[in-house]
């Protein structure tokens, strides 16, 4: 943890240090937490005989490991992004970590790229996440965006200084990231004047036009499904503009991967259902000292072992998976079930718009209502009307009824559209504004 006071993590713990802060790990005492005993304490400043976190790792003389280290050791706990809105906690061992991480990201690696290739990967996503931890270390060279000293106003172009002096080959970013990056580029007249070999993007479905911005960075962009608890689930290349929205590729090897309807029977190709996962990439269960067995773990699991995503999708007859969003998302509009991908990628085609969320509002009649929350470029002067105009001129010829799924209500945002901390739009956040300024309220 920081000891920033501004640091939630600070905040929370520092009534629990039992030890002296000026050390490296100070100790922590929680009555109804007793596993969690230290805690490494990050400053980039000198404090007393305290050297900066940076510095005490690359000069200090300590030695930096741990003796008697089995395979089934615990090695590290993930958390997981808390878009369902809380985060989960996924452990990991020494044996998961090498074995079914690290040797298979090291063996695409060098299939894909070469024997000899020399990768250097910028990457924003945090190492606490799995997105962000460095597997495999072995083969690649990570270049970190750094969150301590992060200027909004300069990150763009600090982002690009960094990719061209670490010549990086490869980065691996979420959408919206990438998109601000793009966006402030190009908007304030700069260039790229090398590109990306790969652009590696995660954390949400792409829509079409998304990619198709994205080779304003990189030569070939990898669209990759993950999770969590699975990592890599399934990937695709593009290397033209000939890329499907919300094509996720293939399997990755060692997975299997199934479509299952409601009463959990096998869905045919191209039938939108709930995504399923089986591998010896997919975790054993949740982290939970309190519960036995963790209630989440027994939910997570079908009978027969497969891996409930909680995504909605479907796979086509090439045995590519089409993931459409999460089954939480879908919006219930009279007797329709909405998937708000389609919406969203039809909102998104405006120049002006960065990023489109579809959520539920209640309504009286319908049960849902349709409201898009539309975040904005900087520069764009355009407002609620010109938007909702280009709207009904995209789903009017479209619709069949006046019941045809739709949005009524909009929200438009520009630098403040709510986000988590691993770039992925909030939706939880957005449900509740959208709730509070359109939902139907009860007499």
């Amino acid at each position: 943890m920081s000891d920033n006071k501004q640091c939630p993590t600070w905040q929370l713990l520092k009534p629990y240090i039992a030890g002296d802060t000026d050390d490296f790990i100070t100790r922590i005492s929680i009555d109804h937490t007793p596993e969690m005993t230290s805690s490494i304490v990050v400053t980039r400043y000198w404090t007393g005989p305290k050297i900066p976190f940076l510095e005490d790792l690359t000069y200090s003389d300590e030695e930096m490991f741990v003796d008697k280290v089995s395979p089934s050791d615990l090695a590290v706990i993930f958390c997981t992004s808390g878009s369902t809105g809380y985060s989960k906690l996924v452990p990991r061992t020494h044996a998961d970590t090498v074995n079914c991480l690290l040797m298979r990201d090291v063996a695409w690696y060098r299939k894909t790229y070469g024997q000899s290739v020399k990768i250097t990967m910028y990457s924003d996503r945090l190492l606490g996440l799995i997105g962000g931890f460095s597997f495999s270390s072995t083969v690649v060279t990570k270049v970190l965006k750094d969150s301590y000293t992060l200027d909004e106003s300069t990150a763009s172009q600090d982002f690009w200084d960094a990719v061209t002096n670490e010549d990086c080959t490869f980065a691996i970013m979420a959408p919206l990231e990438v998109e601000k990056r793009i966006t402030h580029i190009t908007s304030s007249g700069g260039v790229f004047p090398k590109k990306l070999k790969y652009l590696i993007v995660i954390g949400q479905p792409m829509t079409k036009e998304q990619v198709k911005k994205m080779f304003l960075l990189s030569e070939s962009v990898v669209v990759a499904y993950g999770s969590t608890e699975v990592s890599s689930i399934a990937g695709i290349t593009v290397q033209e503009d000939n890329f499907e929205s919300y094509n996720c590729g293939k399997p990755s090897k060692g997975n299997m991967l199934r479509v299952v309807g409601d009463q959990n029977g096998l869905c045919k190709p191209k039938e939108v259902g709930t995504i399923q996962v089986k591998g010896e990439r997919v975790f054993s269960g949740y982290y939970n000292k309190l519960e036995h067995p963790d209630p989440d773990t027994l939910k997570a699991f079908t009978e027969d072992g497969w891996f409930n995503l909680e995504d909605c999708g479907y796979l086509d007859d090439e045995g590519n998976v089409f993931v459409l969003g999460r089954n939480k998302d879908t919006i219930t509009y009279g007797a329709a079930v909405v998937y708000p991908g389609w919406l969203e990628d039809q909102i998104s085609l405006h120049p002006d718009v960065i990023l489109a969320c579809v959520v539920p509002v209640s309504d009286p009649v319908l049960y849902h209502n349709i409201c898009a929350c539309v975040k904005l470029s900087s520069t764009s002067t355009v407002g609620v009307e010109e938007i909702k105009s280009f709207c009904e001129q995209r789903f009017l010829p479209n619709l069949v009824s006046a019941y045809t799924p739709r949005p009524a209500f909009y929200l438009i945002f520009k630098e403040d559209f709510p986000e988590l901390k691993t770039s992925k739009p909030d939706r939880l956040t957005l449900k509740r504004l959208a709730e509070e300024q359109f939902g139907y309220q009860k007499v």
